[in-house]
């Protein structure tokens, strides 16, 4: 025993890593007698080790990585050593930054070790370039626990040896020569997947470790100095730490705007966040706040709900299950994936994937496992391969975006390829779901301040809407163009995109979802659901006009609205159009005013749909110049859509926050959740009856007792009445 942890002012800093640090400790080194069970000595040491660490760091804390290193050092010293070697190897060895939350330091090295595979192994190097493809994925991890768990044991110790000697150079040495001996069968393969499966299992069996001696020290000579090494690692760390600091800040505002949008909507209580159908008639409705997150389940031929006993860390965001497998998954705010057993309610494990779940996609395979893919908020998408309910091991980091990775949904093509559309502030990134590769990407806006709220697939197209707008996009999922815009707000089809404000509207979508039968259901802002067909026919082909507009001055500036101009007097408007032309991105998101439309504009802006002219306003302003452009507005399509309005219903006072369907025989369930825990029908079944969708609330149960509960006002009206009847005792 080296220390007891009896400083009650530090108890925080220990408390606060406590939950990772026990959930680690039977993951280290399962084979070893030292560490079998939890009343092994090696695991008591180990979390003495790791806890005394926090107290004697808390800047660092605990990282996952540290526990392979102190569990190593156990087998060789005495735990007082044990702790002073990790002290050595985060604080001298490593770069700053290099466990904290963010692992920058961590990423710099990946990024030295990009730029040394590029010197030494150029071949490589095009052919990982070719398929956009980052080995990062897992060469963090060798960085990171000094690759243990990644080669056989004796291999490991060997490169311990010298690491302890001579420091981080020799990981970027070892790393190289693993590439090296193993190129040939990374160059054999096309897809990421397979590349990232070779790459793991040939490493795991790389067990001539004097042939990779030779390669690290003889066949990668001359090896850049130290020296070089060391001002590249402070170079891009310092970029790396501006780049993150840059997301932090970011994400802050954009939780600010969120926070503001929804502070009259009682962000207090415990918000319904996400839900899913299990097991066929039950499901599964996730609530809480920012730091524990709550279930409950509900039957939907009952229409009962229960609190579960069912409590996590942090909020939970995303929700999956796979019904084959009896297992339920959970994305949370802390960056855990947990897995639940569907039936007796049990926790199976729980994985930390370093960085906030905001959305999860399962996709079934050919054989018999699942495709797990899990959006972050630092723009990584991890991809997992579960073929039973046990804890998995096949876990792969692809680097998406630089933005949070908002929505994932897959998508089926009419040649029936399967793709998955990652929505990343206004981008869409499209990956080949079987390789994993990118095909391509799109901007649906050109407001970098715009951020996806979601999208659905349909059989006509992709559904999109952006956070605190009201309308909704239609873009074919062939094309990756945009076919519709609509707003429901206004119950309105647009030929462009309308001003929004930058604050969230009240009005503004939440959710939808899309029915087999061409309906469509939105939930709004303010608590209204709405019920859309659409229907789809020909028109007329029409050839498309080509248009003008002049300008003598100096007019228009960018503010910092979602989606405005602003008349001005120092924005060049030749600037703005040329680099649209540059970026070849259609305008959808103009706010010109009305006045500079002649009327002849007006009516081919209705009749096309496709572009318009602006009027000579030079006899408004007094500066001679004249220039002519194009402006698309939406393409014309051989198809037209056209949505009519069929219901809508004030289901809540509270937002609406998720709407989801299943098929049950031959009718079609659909769940909404709207508003906060604890409130009157949050939790809404409807059925489809003569032509009419109706409502059925689900009605909470005391787990206990197994009588219904009083709803909110219901409790409120009746100490409100209790309270009168005292004060009227009191008076008499």
């Amino acid at each position: 025993m080296i220390l007891k942890i009896d400083f009650p002012v530090k108890q925080k800093e220990v408390t606060k890593f406590h939950h990772q640090i026990y959930l680690d400790l039977l993951r280290t080194l399962p084979n070893n007698v030292k560490f079998s069970s939890k009343y092994s000595q090696g695991v008591n040491q180990l979390q003495e080790v790791l806890q005394v660490f926090c107290l004697h760091n808390p800047s660092i804390g605990y990282c996952q990585g540290m526990n392979f290193i102190v569990g190593i050092s156990l087998l060789f010293l005495e735990p007082e050593d044990a702790f002073w070697c990790l002290v050595v190897i985060t604080e001298k060895l490593f770069l700053p930054h290099y466990f904290d939350s963010g692992l920058v330091g961590a990423q710099a090295d990946q990024q030295c070790l990009k730029n040394l595979i590029e010197l030494k192994l150029p071949d490589l190097h095009d052919h990982l370039e070719s398929l956009e493809l980052d080995l990062s994925s897992i060469t963090l991890n060798w960085f990171l626990a000094i690759f243990i768990d990644a080669l056989p044991f004796e291999t490991m110790l060997r490169i311990w040896d010298c690491f302890l000697l001579e420091g981080s150079k020799i990981l970027f040495r070892y790393s190289l020569a693993l590439l090296h001996m193993h190129k040939n069968t990374l160059m054999e393969n096309n897809d990421t997947i397979s590349i990232f499966k070779s790459l793991k299992y040939s490493v795991k069996f790389t067990f001539d470790i004097d042939g990779l001696n030779k390669i690290a020290f003889e066949q990668l000579e001359p090896f850049p100095k130290r020296k070089e090494i060391i001002q590249k690692q402070k170079n891009y760390l310092r970029i790396k730490l501006e780049s993150w600091k840059s997301r932090r800040l970011q994400k802050i505002n954009q939780d600010i705007i969120e926070w503001d949008s929804e502070n009259d909507e009682q962000n207090f209580h415990l918000k319904i966040d996400c839900s899913s159908f299990v097991d066929g008639n039950f499901v599964w409705v996730c609530y809480g706040g920012q730091m524990e997150g709550n279930v409950m389940i509900g039957d939907l031929e009952m229409k009962k709900m229960s609190v579960q006993n069912i409590v996590t860390e942090s909020k939970i965001l995303s929700i999956v299950a796979i019904e084959e497998f009896d297992l339920v998954l959970m994305g949370l705010l802390s960056g855990n994936l947990i897995g639940f057993n569907s039936v007796n309610k049990e926790q199976l494990w729980n994985l930390n994937l370093k960085d906030s779940i905001l959305n999860m996609l399962s996709v079934k395979a050919e054989t018999n496992f699942y495709r797990l893919y899990c959006a972050h908020s630092n723009g990584k998408l991890t991809y997992i391969e579960l073929d039973s309910d046990k804890e998995p091991s096949e876990i792969f980091d692809i680097n998406v975006s630089s933005s949070p990775i908002e929505w994932i949904e897959l998508v089926i093509d009419d040649h029936e390829e399967k793709y998955i559309w990652l929505a990343s502030a206004n981008t869409v990134y499209v990956y080949n779901e079987r390789t994993l590769l990118n095909e391509t990407k799109f901007e649906v806006s050109v407001n970098q301040f715009d951020h996806i709220l979601m999208l659905k697939h349909t059989k006509n197209g992709v559904l999109l809407s952006i956070k605190g707008s009201s309308i909704i996009h239609l873009y074919d999922y062939n094309t990756y163009k945009c076919k519709l815009l609509f707003d429901v707000k206004l119950n309105l089809r647009l030929s462009i995109e309308k001003d929004d404000d930058f604050s969230f509207s009240r009005n503004r979508l939440t959710c939808f979802l899309s029915l087999d039968n061409n309906l469509i259901w939105f939930g709004t802002g303010d608590g209204y659901l709405l019920i859309y067909s659409i229907e789809i026919y020909e028109q007329k082909k029409i050839d498309k006009l080509h248009k003008k507009f002049s300008l003598n001055t100096q007019i228009f500036k960018r503010i910092m609205s979602r989606r405005n101009f602003s008349l001005a007097t120092d924005f060049n408007l030749d600037y703005i159009y040329h680099e649209r032309a540059k970026l070849n991105v259609k305008r959808r998101d103009s706010s010109l005013p009305d006045k500079f439309l002649d009327k002849n504009s007006k009516k081919e802006m209705k009749k096309f749909k496709s572009e318009f002219i602006l009027k000579d306003i030079s006899k408004h302003l007094d500066v001679p110049s004249e220039n002519e452009f194009k402006i698309n507005i939406c393409n014309n399509y051989d198809l037209e859509y056209k949505m009519d309005l069929l219901t809508k219903a004030k289901i809540s006072d509270q937002p609406v926050r998720t709407i989801m369907s299943k098929k049950i025989g031959d009718e079609i369930a659909v769940i909404t959740c709207s508003g906060n825990y604890g409130e009157d029908e949050t939790v809404l079944k409807w059925s489809q009856k003569d032509k009419n969708w109706k409502n059925e609330p689900f009605i909470e149960m005391c787990p206990i007792t197994n009588i219904p509960k009083r709803p909110l006002y219901a409790k409120i009206e009746y100490f409100q009445n209790l309270k009168n009847k005292k004060e009227t005792k009191k008076f008499f």
